[in-house]
């Protein structure tokens, strides 16, 4: 469990530490590059951080949760994730998948579904 503490927090420092860096650099060479820089105030900093915290928060609750539970069940659990995704992008976002999206999401499920099937109790 503290090898994925610090994976997370290393990752979350090490992305605040670049955005900063590369937010710093194009604004001293005055935004010379063709890279498009918008302003980044306080709130975005805040955006940023709170990203990368429940980022943290995910990943060490899903640890925690295959210590604690079987894996069969998380694996279930997960993967439904994808049909809640893809029912937020039709419905929030208004964008219908593309049939390669449909075919990677019915393979995962099969994948699932197989996977409950065979495995013993």
């Amino acid at each position: 469990m503290a090898m994925v503490f610090w994976y997370s927090l290393t990752a979350s420092l090490i992305t605040i530490l670049f955005t900063l860096i590369m937010y710093f650099s194009l604004k001293e060479a005055g935004a010379s590059t063709s890279w498009v820089v918008s302003e980044v105030d306080r709130r975005d900093l805040l955006i940023l951080t709170t990203i990368s915290v429940l980022g943290f928060v995910s990943q060490f609750t899903l640890t925690k949760s295959t210590q604690l539970i079987n894996t069969t069940t998380i694996s279930l659990i997960r993967n439904a994730d994808i049909l809640v995704t893809m029912a937020f992008q039709i419905f929030y976002f208004h964008m219908i998948p593309s049939w390669l999206q449909i075919i990677g999401m019915c393979v995962m499920i099969v994948s699932t579904v197989v996977l409950l099937l065979t495995k013993e109790p």
